[in-house]
């Protein structure tokens, strides 16, 4: 009888899918694929998507509640999740994201993305943040195992939860398969005229008011192409956007898409001047690898996981410098970095799901009870 595998499921059905959900997404395919011997149980909390997920050794099971607040997160997984586990009794427990058993004796390997919310908790909602900041590291030290996405963040981690070395593990991210398996006619160019490209959902933390005001300073010292979001800012965030948006100079040289599909978004990245990754913190920065991918440059802040990703295949500033971004931004309206395209193959060559996959499947073998 092989091993008995438990997996939060959660994260694979997170609407449209970014970070996280792409993390999961990746990680759990493979390593079903890998372990065929192994008895798998996947918990979801909604049943909308839940049957894109059936694999000939895995088990589904739809929990309630649907967690579309904080207190029904800490139900499906105090009560709900927890209560299934129990009554499964699996040899271990695997996380994708940053939310756990609070109480169970079986083994966890739990992965903690980035701990943004310990440096920067005035980027969220007040008790969101208190959420995390109470319970993740109540969680990081129960856990048999904390898996995270950066070498920063490893050490973030051991050093803001007194975590040994020994029990954190690194598992990056990748090139979304989507890139891979995308038909070179959907790579269009997205625009006729030059662009700046800003990527993801829009939050404080992704720092879009320095792309704007590095953008207005790049437009009065002769620059010509515009800028362009391509992603849907975040509810409580909305009208503080908005308010920056409609006081900008250059609000008419500015284009806000919303959240885009994946052939659409290879196309903005294959047209763009660069991506601009002004964030305050990452715990690994996954549109770098998609800009590379594209052969598209990156300007990106100097601070935490960004500088380890995009190696010396990137432009990076501080990302309170605007005189920097807007000098990085007239720079590439006329030229790339030298060497630009070898570099940049070499850092996404630095990056394997496959690679992250085999050394989950390492550390189940590792923790698994029995």
């Amino acid at each position: 009888m092989g091993m008995k595998i438990a997996v939060n499921a959660r994260p694979l059905l997170f609407g449209k899918q970014e970070g996280i959900s792409v993390y999961a997404d990746h990680m759990i395919r493979r390593l079903l694929a890998m372990r065929p011997e192994a008895d798998f149980q996947l918990f979801f909390d909604r049943y909308k998507g839940w049957e894109r997920y059936q694999f000939p050794n895995a088990h589904q099971q739809v929990l309630f509640p649907i967690t579309r607040h904080r207190w029904l997160w800490t139900w499906w997984f105090d009560r709900s999740l927890s209560g299934a586990v129990r009554t499964l009794h699996p040899d271990v427990f695997y996380s994708p994201e940053g939310h756990g058993l609070k109480q169970s004796d079986v083994p966890q390997l739990v992965t903690l993305h980035d701990l943004a919310f310990e440096h920067r908790p005035q980027d969220l909602p007040k008790a969101l943040a208190e959420h995390y900041r109470r319970r993740s590291p109540l969680l990081a030290r129960r856990a048999a195992a904390v898996l995270t996405v950066s070498e920063d963040c490893k050490h973030d981690l051991i050093v803001r939860y007194s975590l040994s070395p020994e029990r954190v593990h690194v598992l990056p991210p990748a090139l979304p398969d989507a890139f891979y398996a995308a038909h070179p006619a959907e790579v269009l160019l997205a625009a006729r005229r030059p662009y700046f490209l800003m990527l993801g959902a829009l939050h404080p933390r992704k720092n879009p008011e320095m792309a704007l005001k590095a953008f207005a300073r790049y437009r009065e010292s002769g620059g010509k192409a515009e800028l362009v979001f391509a992603g849907q800012p975040f509810r409580f965030y909305a009208p503080e956007f908005e308010r920056l948006l409609s006081a900008h100079r250059h609000r008419s040289s500015i284009r806000v898409l919303g959240w885009v599909g994946e052939a659409e978004k290879l196309g903005w990245l294959k047209g763009a001047r660069a991506l601009l990754f002004p964030s305050w913190f990452e715990g690994f920065g996954l549109p770098i690898l998609e800009a590379f991918a594209m052969g598209t440059p990156v300007v990106a802040s100097d601070r935490t996981s960004l500088p380890e990703v995009g190696g010396d295949a990137g432009l990076y500033a501080d990302p309170t410098d605007v005189d920097g971004w807007a000098e990085h931004m007239l720079l590439l309206e006329q030229s790339r970095p030298e060497q630009f395209d070898y570099k940049a193959k070499n850092r996404l060559e630095s990056y394997s799901w496959d690679r992250s996959a085999k050394n989950l499947s390492d550390l189940i073998d590792r923790y698994a009870r029995g």
